[in-house]
Protein backbone atom coordinates (compact mmCIF):
# COMPACT_ATOMS: atom_id res chain seq x y z
CA UNK A 1 0.00 0.00 0.00
CA UNK A 2 3.02 2.59 1.00
CA UNK A 3 4.04 1.89 -2.66
CA UNK A 4 0.76 2.28 -4.18
CA UNK A 5 0.68 5.54 -2.24
CA UNK A 6 4.53 6.62 -3.31
CA UNK A 7 4.06 5.85 -7.09
CA UNK A 8 0.84 8.18 -7.28
CA UNK A 9 2.79 11.19 -5.00
CA UNK A 10 5.50 10.90 -7.68
CA UNK A 11 2.62 10.90 -10.84
CA UNK A 12 1.35 13.41 -9.40
CA UNK A 13 4.70 15.50 -9.19
CA UNK A 14 5.91 14.59 -12.49
CA UNK A 15 2.76 16.07 -13.85
CA UNK A 16 3.08 19.08 -12.27
CA UNK A 17 7.10 18.90 -13.60
CA UNK A 18 5.80 18.45 -16.82
CA UNK A 19 2.75 21.54 -16.91
CA UNK A 20 5.47 23.43 -15.04
CA UNK A 21 8.03 22.75 -17.85
CA UNK A 22 5.62 23.40 -20.50
CA UNK A 23 4.04 26.45 -19.47
CA UNK A 24 8.08 27.57 -18.91
CA UNK A 25 9.12 26.81 -22.33
CA UNK A 26 6.21 28.57 -24.09
CA UNK A 27 6.75 31.90 -21.70
CA UNK A 28 10.67 31.92 -21.68
CA UNK A 29 11.79 30.19 -25.16
CA UNK A 30 8.63 31.26 -27.10
CA UNK A 31 6.35 29.25 -28.96
CA UNK A 32 9.45 27.57 -31.58
CA UNK A 33 8.67 23.92 -31.24
CA UNK A 34 12.13 23.00 -32.64
CA UNK A 35 13.95 25.16 -30.38
CA UNK A 36 11.73 23.93 -26.93
CA UNK A 37 12.82 20.35 -27.93
CA UNK A 38 16.55 21.65 -28.42
CA UNK A 39 16.04 23.30 -24.73
CA UNK A 40 14.69 19.78 -23.78
CA UNK A 41 17.55 17.99 -24.88
CA UNK A 42 19.93 19.98 -23.06
CA UNK A 43 18.43 19.91 -19.97
CA UNK A 44 18.23 16.56 -20.12
CA UNK A 45 21.80 15.97 -21.51
CA UNK A 46 23.20 17.76 -18.16
CA UNK A 47 21.06 15.54 -15.91
CA UNK A 48 21.64 12.52 -16.92
CA UNK A 49 25.51 13.09 -17.86
CA UNK A 50 26.53 15.22 -14.16
CA UNK A 51 23.24 15.49 -11.39
CA UNK A 52 21.84 11.67 -11.93
CA UNK A 53 25.50 9.99 -11.39
CA UNK A 54 26.07 12.46 -8.37
CA UNK A 55 22.87 11.84 -6.67
CA UNK A 56 23.65 8.18 -7.06
CA UNK A 57 27.11 8.49 -6.06
CA UNK A 58 29.27 7.45 -8.89
CA UNK A 59 31.24 9.75 -8.31
CA UNK A 60 34.15 8.59 -5.56
CA UNK A 61 34.63 10.77 -2.10
CA UNK A 62 38.05 11.98 -3.44
CA UNK A 63 36.93 13.00 -6.46
CA UNK A 64 34.37 15.01 -4.84
CA UNK A 65 36.42 17.10 -3.29
CA UNK A 66 38.80 17.94 -6.19
CA UNK A 67 41.40 15.49 -4.63
CA UNK A 68 44.31 14.82 -7.07
CA UNK A 69 46.70 11.71 -6.67
CA UNK A 70 49.19 13.72 -4.87
CA UNK A 71 46.17 14.97 -2.51
CA UNK A 72 45.13 11.22 -1.83
CA UNK A 73 48.82 9.99 -0.73
CA UNK A 74 48.79 13.10 1.58
CA UNK A 75 45.78 12.83 3.49
CA UNK A 76 46.46 8.92 4.11
CA UNK A 77 43.56 7.53 2.40
CA UNK A 78 40.97 9.80 3.82
CA UNK A 79 38.43 10.70 1.92
CA UNK A 80 38.84 14.25 1.94
CA UNK A 81 41.87 16.51 1.53
CA UNK A 82 44.60 17.15 4.22
CA UNK A 83 47.31 19.76 3.87
CA UNK A 84 50.22 20.34 5.55
CA UNK A 85 49.81 23.70 7.41
CA UNK A 86 53.25 26.02 6.70
CA UNK A 87 55.80 26.65 9.47
CA UNK A 88 55.37 29.23 11.66
CA UNK A 89 53.43 30.62 14.38
CA UNK A 90 50.03 32.67 13.72
CA UNK A 91 49.10 31.18 10.40
CA UNK A 92 45.04 31.39 9.78
CA UNK A 93 44.59 27.81 8.76
CA UNK A 94 41.97 26.35 6.41
CA UNK A 95 40.06 23.21 7.73
CA UNK A 96 42.14 21.09 5.69
CA UNK A 97 45.31 21.98 7.56
CA UNK A 98 43.24 21.99 10.67
CA UNK A 99 42.93 18.18 9.88
CA UNK A 100 46.44 17.63 8.94
CA UNK A 101 47.04 18.75 12.98
CA UNK A 102 44.78 16.47 14.25
CA UNK A 103 45.73 13.69 12.68
CA UNK A 104 49.37 14.60 12.97
CA UNK A 105 48.20 14.26 17.07
CA UNK A 106 46.30 10.88 16.59
CA UNK A 107 49.54 9.69 14.43
CA UNK A 108 52.33 10.26 17.33
CA UNK A 109 50.43 9.03 20.02
CA UNK A 110 49.93 6.12 18.23
CA UNK A 111 53.75 5.59 17.41
CA UNK A 112 54.66 6.63 20.84
CA UNK A 113 52.89 3.52 21.62
CA UNK A 114 54.58 1.35 20.42
CA UNK A 115 57.82 3.15 20.03
CA UNK A 116 61.40 0.79 20.91
CA UNK A 117 63.03 3.59 23.82
CA UNK A 118 66.19 1.68 23.09
CA UNK A 119 66.31 1.98 19.21
CA UNK A 120 68.03 5.50 18.92
CA UNK A 121 67.40 6.27 15.23
CA UNK A 122 63.84 5.31 15.70
CA UNK A 123 63.62 7.74 18.54
CA UNK A 124 65.41 10.44 16.65
CA UNK A 125 62.69 9.94 13.28
CA UNK A 126 59.78 10.16 15.87
CA UNK A 127 61.25 13.31 17.51
CA UNK A 128 61.70 15.04 13.85
CA UNK A 129 57.79 14.37 13.29
CA UNK A 130 57.28 16.03 16.84
CA UNK A 131 59.41 18.82 15.80
CA UNK A 132 57.82 19.31 12.12
CA UNK A 133 54.31 18.88 14.25
CA UNK A 134 54.98 21.55 17.08
CA UNK A 135 56.72 24.02 13.80
CA UNK A 136 53.36 23.82 12.04
CA UNK A 137 50.60 23.57 14.76
CA UNK A 138 52.18 25.33 18.07
CA UNK A 139 50.04 28.28 17.72
CA UNK A 140 47.65 29.18 14.47
CA UNK A 141 44.04 31.11 14.42
CA UNK A 142 41.28 29.78 12.32
CA UNK A 143 37.57 29.92 12.06
CA UNK A 144 34.84 28.16 14.66
CA UNK A 145 33.40 25.99 12.16
CA UNK A 146 36.49 25.15 10.08
CA UNK A 147 37.95 23.90 13.74
CA UNK A 148 34.80 22.05 14.41
CA UNK A 149 34.36 20.33 11.36
CA UNK A 150 37.86 19.53 11.15
CA UNK A 151 38.02 17.83 14.80
CA UNK A 152 34.52 15.84 13.81
CA UNK A 153 35.77 14.99 10.59
CA UNK A 154 38.98 13.41 11.82
CA UNK A 155 37.07 11.92 14.93
CA UNK A 156 34.91 10.06 12.61
CA UNK A 157 38.10 8.46 11.36
CA UNK A 158 40.23 8.05 14.37
CA UNK A 159 40.85 4.10 14.77
CA UNK A 160 41.97 3.96 11.02
CA UNK A 161 44.70 6.68 11.53
CA UNK A 162 45.62 5.14 14.50
CA UNK A 163 45.57 1.74 13.00
CA UNK A 164 48.15 2.89 10.04
CA UNK A 165 49.98 4.88 11.93
CA UNK A 166 50.96 1.71 14.15
CA UNK A 167 51.55 -0.08 10.79
CA UNK A 168 53.85 2.87 9.48
CA UNK A 169 55.83 2.43 12.59
CA UNK A 170 56.46 -1.14 12.01
CA UNK A 171 57.30 -0.95 8.99
CA UNK A 172 59.92 1.99 9.61
CA UNK A 173 61.58 -0.87 12.17
CA UNK A 174 60.53 1.49 15.36
CA UNK A 175 58.50 -1.10 16.81
CA UNK A 176 59.20 -2.63 20.06
CA UNK A 177 61.05 -6.00 20.24
CA UNK A 178 59.60 -8.80 22.39
CA UNK A 179 63.01 -8.48 24.74
CA UNK A 180 61.90 -4.60 25.76
CA UNK A 181 61.68 -3.65 28.78
CA UNK A 182 59.39 -1.33 27.95
CA UNK A 183 61.20 2.22 28.58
Amino acid sequence: MVVGVRMAAKKGKAEKIRQWASEFLVSHVGGNRAYQWTVVAVFLSVFVLIVRPLSLGAVDLWNRHGMTEQDRQESYGLPFPVSKPPSGNGHILNRDQLRWIFMQEIRMDAMKECLNHGNESAVREFMQLVDDYNMRGASYCCETADLRAAQQDIRDYREEIRQSAMAEAEALGWSRSLYDDGR
